[in-house]
């Protein structure tokens, strides 16, 4: 996040604005970077972090404090109907991954595998960040204490090597990313340097 406040006006004037806008789930999010600062970008990153009962302002939601990939996921999902028995809402992306690969839900919806692995459309795929950049190992993600990213994969084209994924908050907005597949034709923890993925949450689903 840039930390930046709104583009336009106060905190509290994008607040009202956003209060005028239509609901948040009739809307798609502005093509951009730095979207989220934008009344209507401020509105649906709200309403993202409403899925688990967190009310920021604008200004808040472009501060680093408040990075909200993990709860457009959380969105996303709960929004594609999976129920609490399924999928529990995060603030962090490390809580829900310590959900899968630990088993504490009774019908859960993912499970973990570790890469190398080929991702399929409606996986997701999480790489560690920050301190924990170029995390390995699984079994030492703490629930909510880990930092993560992890991205919803829309697309797998392996005769070009690429899979494509959906992740929020990057470039502070919601962006289409092509992740480069590794000599194994799986994704892997080396090829993709700015983003070294650990791991594939398996949909069960499928």
């Amino acid at each position: 996040n840039t930390g930046a406040p709104p583009a336009s006006g106060t905190s509290a004037d994008t607040d009202n604005q956003h209060s005028q806008l239509p609901r948040a789930d009739c809307l798609s999010f502005p093509d951009g970077t730095g979207m989220e600062a934008t009344p209507l970008g401020c509105t649906l990153a709200r309403r993202y972090w409403g899925i688990v009962g967190e009310a920021p302002t604008c200004r808040q939601v472009t501060q680093g404090a408040w990075a909200w990939s993990a709860v457009f996921i959380s969105w996303v999902l709960r929004k594609a109907g999976l129920d609490e028995q399924q999928f529990l809402t995060g603030q962090s992306h490390s809580m829900y991954v310590v959900d899968a690969r630990d088993g504490v839900l009774t019908r859960p919806a993912f499970r973990i595998e570790p890469v190398p692995a080929l991702p399929r459309p409606g996986d997701i795929i999480c790489s560690g960040r920050g301190r924990e950049r170029y995390l390995e190992d699984v079994g030492e993600i703490g629930f909510g204490t880990t930092p993560m990213h992890c991205d919803i994969v829309v697309a797998v084209d392996p005769a070009a090597r690429v899979v494509r994924a959906i992740g929020g908050n990057v470039q502070q907005s919601v962006s289409l990313e092509e992740i480069e597949l590794g000599d194994s034709g799986r994704i892997d923890g080396v090829t993709n340097s700015h983003m070294p993925w650990v791991l594939v949450m398996r949909n069960n689903l499928q």
